[in-house]
């Protein structure tokens, strides 16, 4: 039996701890609820087909600037229906306009609201409705976008009726340009070729009239001397010059024209044949041949894809909906005088199904049962027995616990490994689950030993803030516990509470 001294010092622990958790969840109490007076506020609601990524706190804002936020959402004839709490201060009209925007690139939304206020505009009263809402979800944009860019590719390809299509009608402007541009290169050719026999009657010419030039000058005087000697440097010019062009138009570089001309021929006749090819390749697409003409005629295939986009929508949707709880609770055991304490992380998918995921630190450590059977001979000849040895090792460590749990309105049932071994459980809830009575059943199969049971009753006086006790292992006398304790929990949308009130940037 422990003494007083022994009992004195966990009892101080646990005062300690009961009073840090009291305060931190009077500060969790305090940074949900600012700003937000009951008779400083008042409420409005609106009617949304698609409110996926909206939760309860979500904030309500005019220009980026936090007005409100969402009290409610519920089912309302097929839809959902959002109540907002508004800050007495902000005024909002009857052609007030409310939309759901995204915040974050993890799902989390936010309500964007137009106050309104034109010329004879009402002013919106408490509990009254904003009546223009945009719930148009980015991913129903996105189908309607691949529906419109589908419309104009058929259209594109097929055309209107009784009117040949755009492609084809480019197809056919394209050959008439190739056309045209073979028909000039023609021109050229034939005018180079009708140049170059100009050139050389000319520069006959030329030859003829020095050669007169020559038989005039005969017997004249010093200067008609002198004129012809210029006469006949300026044609000796001519001529030098008249052979350079000649070199140029009929010499080599008059092949490397024909070369040219020939080479854009087998160019052109390449670009017709191409666009004969994609002329027969967009009429079988268009009859619905092939891969593509089945991808772009066959109405199946875009039902399918819309089939999947929603699918997909879903699959999203139940992501971007999981919460996360976190449970810190400690509780002083009396026979051990000393301290058991728990981390537990509840992952909720829906609000009827969740993952348990639990880390604890037990005083008694970890208890290993090691079972042997030993055969023995006799000291009589050919008699032999056998006798059966168990042992039981403690060591220190911590237990791990991993369960699945179902709720069933007010009771959730749970099974999978508790505290080291396979157990199940169940939860009773009460007072809008203020209050709970939680039963674990473990440790099945060990011999000259009940299972083990624990009961424990748990009440939530303040939010995030609970007590609880009760009694571990009565079913085996001996060993049987009574305990009490605190602890705190908190969910995601608090963690992000706490983060912008303590400065830390956020995705918003």
């Amino acid at each position: 039996m422990a003494g007083p001294t022994n009992f004195v010092s966990p009892l101080k622990v646990g005062v300690l701890v009961l009073a840090s958790a009291l305060s931190f969840g009077a500060f969790l109490q305090i940074i949900s609820t600012r700003g937000y007076d009951a008779s400083n506020s008042y409420e409005v609601h609106a009617v949304f087909d698609d409110v996926l990524g909206l939760e309860k706190k979500s904030p309500v804002q005019i220009a980026g600037i936090d007005i409100g936020r969402i009290k409610d959402v519920q089912l309302y004839k097929g839809r959902a229906k959002v109540t907002m709490i508004i800050q007495g201060e902000v005024e909002l009209y009857e052609d007030a306009a409310v939309e759901k925007v995204a915040i974050s690139l993890l799902g989390d939304f936010k309500l964007s609201v137009e106050p309104g206020g034109a010329s004879g505009a009402r002013r919106l009263k408490n509990g009254e409705e904003i009546k223009n809402v945009k719930s148009i979800s980015s991913v129903d944009a996105v189908v309607e976008e691949v529906r419109e860019i589908s419309k104009s590719m058929r259209k594109l390809i097929s055309g209107d009726e009784n009117q040949p299509a755009p492609l084809e009608k480019i197809v056919s402007d394209v050959e008439l340009s190739a056309s045209a541009a073979r028909k000039v290169l023609e021109v050229v050719s034939e005018n180079i070729g009708g140049n170059t026999e100009k050139l050389d009657d000319i520069l006959d010419n030329v030859r003829y009239f020095t050669k007169d030039l020559s038989s005039i000058s005969s017997g004249r005087d010093r200067d008609v001397a002198v004129i012809l000697k210029d006469s006949r440097l300026i044609a000796s010019a001519l001529k030098n010059t008249a052979q350079s062009l000649e070199k140029i138009v009929v010499g080599q570089d008059e092949k490397e024209i024909s070369d040219s001309v020939k080479s854009l021929r087998q160019t052109l006749d390449t670009l017709n044949r191409s666009l004969d090819t994609m002329s027969s390749i967009l009429e079988k697409v268009d009859r619905g041949e092939g891969t593509i003409g089945a991808l772009i005629n066959d109405d199946g295939i875009h039902e399918g894809i819309d089939e999947t986009v929603e699918g997909i929508n879903e699959v999203l949707g139940g992501i971007t909906r999981m919460q996360t709880w976190v449970n810190l609770r400690s509780e002083f055991q009396f026979r051990s005088g000393s301290a058991k304490n728990y981390v537990q992380f509840v992952l909720k998918p829906k609000e009827d199904k969740y993952y348990i995921f639990e880390v604890v630190d037990d005083p008694r450590g970890v208890r290993t049962t090691i079972t042997e059977d030993v055969e023995s001979t006799s000291p009589e000849m050919g008699r032999s027995f056998q006798y059966r040895e168990r042992t039981t090792t403690t060591v220190d460590g911590l237990n791990f616990s991993l369960q699945f749990a179902k709720r069933f309105y007010w009771l959730s049932l749970r099974f999978g490994v508790i505290e080291g071994t396979g157990g199940i459980g169940a939860n009773l809830h009460f007072l809008d689950d203020r209050l709970e009575v939680l039963v674990d059943a473990n440790q099945f199969g060990i011999e000259a030993r009940n299972p083990r049971m624990k009961v424990l009753a748990l009440f939530e006086p303040m939010k995030h803030l609970y007590l609880h006790g009760g009694v571990d292992d009565f079913l085996n006398q001996g060993t049987t516990d009574y305990f009490i304790g605190a602890g705190v929990r908190f969910n995601d949308e608090d963690i992000k509470t706490l983060l912008i009130t303590s400065g830390i940037p956020s995705t918003q």
